[in-house]
């Protein structure tokens, strides 16, 4: 027996202002910050041509530099472990310099300020720079869906979408910062996006690291409340960017003044109004701990004192029959999996293939749209304006995944894959409608593969979450996540770039050599839609083989969502008895 605070007023207890950074809303604030710059791996296309021709790489290299940077991005396993054993602030400030140390060195060797490097220190450089969002993402992920696990599914996809949304806020600060020095300097270099990537991300995640921390889980439906405050300030500033794509996409330029005031609405929306809607529901709660603490005692009973009081008995745990027989006696899902368990079911089979088929294709598509531009004709500033579309709607994808599959859960049961199904079916529109390019075919293709991508991550995070249970979900969430480059690679390296470079050099041998070949750099450039026409074929193809996969899994998990998927956390819910004194 222990004497506790409210689980669902931990930590407001003195004065407020003081107690303020410690409270769960500014933690949900101060998360949204942190991810809203972990995206940076999804602006390699804004700056791969400057990459490409300034160090002399072919399609080939790039695409092999590129599966690193996905790599870097999606193999979060280390920093999932570590999570197991740190606390959270020192994971976000190891992701603070490693993104630093990683980016840094990037726009060293991009603006040559450094020799050379060779290909494999180049991947290197990456995989440290963009490792980095793993460590932010795992530090975040795990605090925050265990503080909110009846809303996980809101909380996954509010949260992801910050990351989905990050690459078109980074960008237009860098254009705003740009374009108050030197508005022809911007519109003639990308490679001072590198820089920011490096400053950016490592500054706010060392601001908020001691802000983000763990909580008892709350048992309160209400949370809902907040979470959708906070999604219509996020789809504001979403609709507000997207409204800047499409003016510079019809080459509207803008004055000095309307990037200042584009900066400021971007700082209202991004940090004002969060940050009144978590002083709102933290001072909430302060008055609510303050008032309870003058009239009763809370005295909790705890079942899980006895449960740490068996496990200090000698086990056979360590025998080799012992794993093995835990291994093979699986729980049933919804229930803790140890992390072998996990990865050795059928489920998290299925849900590494649809990872690679689907989320690889799409992240490959996503890396080749400044290749495709340029293909096509289209020039640098443009293309750098299809990523920005990709970001927004890569947002409004995680974002309506998230909320929307946690109402049709609530309301008729439909099993989370069931959606992951449906974004990959619509996600092959996209691949087709490259294949099919007109004049607006790739803004089409970047808008649908932007939302069709952004809605499958958080949709997985959730549903991994609710099979496998929340003991080991860091590791488990990053386990997933290998799926993704190494998707990504084989379509993107050995399918894209391959079919690129040997459509190049067939238009070599048919027109003279010094329209395609720059002597000096040795860029191998290819022109026009052939140079991606049969790779997007391929790419349609295998993401309906992950969108079968998917229909596998809705299959085997349908009787589990009928069921009451949350009915873990109301029972221990129950088990705290609160006595009135």
């Amino acid at each position: 027996m222990m004497v506790a605070k409210d689980n669902n007023h931990q930590g407001y207890h003195g004065n407020f202002a003081k107690q303020f950074h410690k409270g769960k809303w500014f933690m949900v604030f101060g998360s949204s910050l942190i991810l809203s710059c972990a995206g940076a791996s999804y602006m390699f296309g804004m700056y791969s041509k400057d990459l490409k021709a300034t160090l002399g790489y072919d399609q080939t290299t790039l695409n092999t530099i590129g599966f690193f940077k996905n790599l870097g991005a999606n193999s979060g396993i280390i920093s999932g472990l570590i999570a197991e054993i740190t606390p959270t602030w020192m994971i976000l400030l190891i992701g603070a310099v490693t993104n630093f140390v990683g980016y840094f060195m990037v726009w060293l060797s991009i603006t040559q300020k450094i020799p050379k490097p060779e290909v494999w220190q180049m991947c290197l450089y990456f995989v440290i720079g963009t490792h980095s969002q793993n460590f932010a993402a795992t530090s975040v992920m795990i605090s925050c869906v265990n503080t909110f696990p009846l809303n996980r599914g809101i909380v996954v996809g509010f949260l992801q979408s910050f990351v989905g949304l990050s690459a078109a806020i980074i960008s237009q600060f860098h254009k705003t910062i740009i374009a108050s020095c030197s508005v022809h300097y911007y519109y003639q270099d990308t490679r001072s996006i590198v820089l920011a990537l490096a400053v950016f991300p490592a500054i706010v995640s060392i601001l908020f690291a001691f802000t983000i921390r763990g909580f008892e889980p709350s048992t309160q439906f209400n949370d809902t409340r907040p979470f959708f405050h906070f999604f219509y300030i996020a789809t504001g500033l979403a609709t507000f960017i997207l409204g800047i794509t499409i003016t510079h996409l019809f080459e509207c330029h803008l004055s000095k003044f309307a990037y200042h005031l584009i900066a400021f609405l971007m700082f209202l929306f991004l940090l004002v109004l969060p940050l009144f809607v978590a002083i709102r529901e933290d001072l909430f709660l302060w008055k609510l701990a303050e008032a309870e603490s003058e009239n009763l005692n809370v005295i909790i009973e705890n079942q899980e004192n006895d449960n740490n009081n068996n496990k200090a008995e000698p086990t056979t745990s360590t025998s080799m029959y012992s794993c093995f027989k835990s291994i093979l006696n699986k729980p049933e899902r919804g229930e803790d999996h140890t992390i072998l368990q996990a990865l050795l079911s059928v489920d998290m089979f299925l849900i590494f293939f649809v990872s690679i088929c689907g989320l690889g294709a799409n992240l490959a598509a996503i890396d080749n749209l400044g290749q495709i531009g340029e293909s096509l004709g289209y020039s640098k500033v443009k293309t750098q304006y299809f990523v920005s579309l990709v970001s927004v709607w890569n947002f409004f994808g995680r974002v309506f995944s998230g909320f929307a599959s946690e109402a049709l859960l609530g309301l008729y049961k439909l099993p989370r894959p069931w959606l992951v199904t449906i974004s990959l079916f619509i996600s092959v529109i996209g691949h087709v409608a490259i294949v099919l390019s007109n004049d607006s075919g790739l803004y089409i293709a970047s808008c649908i593969i932007g939302f069709c991508f952004g809605a499958q991550i958080p949709l997985i995070s959730a549903t991994i979450s609710e099979i496998f249970g929340l003991k080991h979900y860091g590791a488990l969430l990053n386990y997933w996540h290998l799926g993704s480059p190494i998707g990504s690679y084989l379509m993107n390296v050995l399918v894209g770039g391959t079919l690129y470079d040997a459509e190049a050099k067939n238009q070599l041998k048919k027109i003279d050599h010094s329209f395609s070949l720059n002597e000096e750099l040795g860029e191998l450039v290819c022109f026009g839609i052939d140079c991606y026409n049969f790779t997007f074929v391929i790419f349609a193809t295998i993401i309906l083989l992950g969108a079968f996969a998917s229909l596998v899994l809705v299959k085997r998990t349908s009787e589990f969502y009928k069921g009451d998927i949350y009915k873990k956390f109301r029972e221990n819910h129950k088990q705290q008895h609160i006595v009135w004194l």
